[in-house]
């Protein structure tokens, strides 16, 4: 059957069509619109932050070395604390505005490790004088330095704030600005920071951040005698079932190393004494057989089938069917914290999957002797008297500058039944050390 469309029609519907594709594209373009506005307006918003962010670094840098400069006349021990807290406390505010600037490329290493320092260097010069101690010579030589230090990066900074603020930079200035310098051209402004820092010498003192925990290396394995590649290879071999074993690599830091592989398995001996330091063994775990206590034996007669005797667990966990336990060595009669190797045990047959003995390699001396001045019971009565002890023992504390600090560790409880160590020093009886256990069914920790 025929259909007679008339005329009008057609146009009408041919105008409702192309109306319909100009609302279409005019609704595309305005969406179009709206994202570039809402992206210019994220722009406008971050780039606000960022020179914000600029300004704070700048204040928090001045407020630094200004109390920097103070401590140096410091005294009293209620000035000493309240000046390192606030010492402190500007470190961390110049540390945040920094990490809130997209300088994850840059090289700032030096500006970083400066402020990670400078804060805990202050409160373990706070510690000594509350303990009656001066800082000597050094100490205080190393304070005017970072006072120094902190005063050249308030005024790169400062500067920079202040042209920031006469240019009001938008977002892409502002990326220009932050973005690191491209390979062999001159270092951006921020990148120039870093040469503030050059030829000081390390700081070290007891902190995480100390400068000792930097390049260190084992005076232990330095006086034993170098053993041949042919016998690493075959020491390896009773890690690895010998065949197939080939060599993989070479390492000087933190002290010489030899890697070996076979398949996706490794192991990791010392060059000197040919000591087992690291070992990875990749298979499936069967079900689990063993008890925690049993596993955990199992690990120490390992360790001292590898050369290391007299270790203890102190810390452990288990999951997937293995017990990742931390053991540290007793020596003399005391607990030494620093000579400790991790190792993961399978709970199917008690093997050994996982060993990593690099601390215990870089802190052990073997002719370590233990001599206590203040006795179990004279120590007890720094206690406060409403904790239980539940258990005495005597242990060894490293700090970040490498010294070690003999302890009476208390096992306590409190009110609320929570088990804490406090580590009391042996020869002076100051609190040293106070740690929290968490402990469950599948995992002992101290934090």
């Amino acid at each position: 059957m025929y259909v007679k469309i008339r005329k009008s029609t057609l146009v009408v519907c041919s105008l409702l069509a192309v109306l319909a594709v100009i609302g279409l594209c005019a609704a595309v373009l305005t969406l179009d619109l709206l994202r570039d506005g809402q992206r210019d307006d994220y722009r406008a918003s971050v780039a606000v932050q960022w020179r914000q962010s600029v300004s704070e670094l700048a204040e928090a840098l001045s407020d630094l070395e200004t109390d920097l400069q103070k401590g140096l006349y410091s005294s009293g021990s209620y000035q000493a604390v309240s000046w390192a807290a606030r010492v402190f406390s500007h470190a961390g505010a110049a540390r945040t505005a920094l990490e809130s600037l997209p300088l994850y490329e840059l090289r700032l290493s030096g500006t970083e490790t400066f402020l990670n320092q400078v804060g805990e260097f202050t409160l373990e010069l706070a510690r000594k004088q509350l303990r009656g101690e001066t800082a000597d010579e050094d100490e205080v030589n190393s304070l005017k330095t970072l006072a120094l230090r902190a005063q050249e990066l308030a005024d790169e900074i400062l500067s920079m704030a202040e042209r920031i603020s006469d240019e009001n930079p938008d977002f892409n200035a502002m990326q220009q600005l932050l973005q690191p310098s491209e390979e062999g051209a001159e270092p951006t402004q921020f990148e120039s920071l870093e040469s503030i820092f050059e030829g000081d010498p390390p700081l070290i003192y007891d902190g995480d951040y100390s400068a000792w925990r930097q390049g260190r290396t084992s005076a232990w394995l330095k006086d034993l005698p170098e053993v041949s590649a042919e016998r690493l290879l075959e020491i390896a071999g009773n890690y690895l079932s010998a065949e197939g074993v080939s060599e993989g690599v070479s390492y000087d830091q933190p002290m010489a190393l030899r890697e070996f592989v076979r398949g996706e398995d490794s192991v990791l001996l010392t060059c000197r004494g040919g000591y087992l330091c690291g070992l990875s063994l990749s298979r499936e775990v069967g079900e689990g057989k063993l008890s925690l206590d049993e596993a955990l034996r199992k690990g120490a007669t390992h360790l001292a089938s590898f050369g290391y005797e007299d270790m203890e667990p102190i810390a452990w966990s288990v999951s997937d069917n293995r017990v990742t336990a931390v053991y540290a060595l007793r020596q003399d009669g005391a607990l030494i914290y620093a000579d400790r190797i991790t190792v993961a045990v399978a709970l199917d047959d008690g093997a050994i999957l996982n060993l990593d003995a690099t601390e215990y390699l870089l802190s052990h001396v073997p002719d370590r002797t233990v001599s206590y001045e203040v006795s179990a019971d004279a120590a007890r009565t720094v206690l406060r008297s409403d904790l239980r002890v539940l258990a005495t023992d005597l242990a060894v504390l490293m700090g970040g500058d490498g010294s070690e600090t003999l302890c009476w560790q208390f096992t306590v409880r409190g009110e609320d039944e929570t088990k804490v160590l406090v580590f009391i020093n042996a020869k002076t009886s100051v609190e040293e050390e106070i740690l929290i256990l968490v402990e469950d069914d599948d995992r002992r920790t101290a934090v």
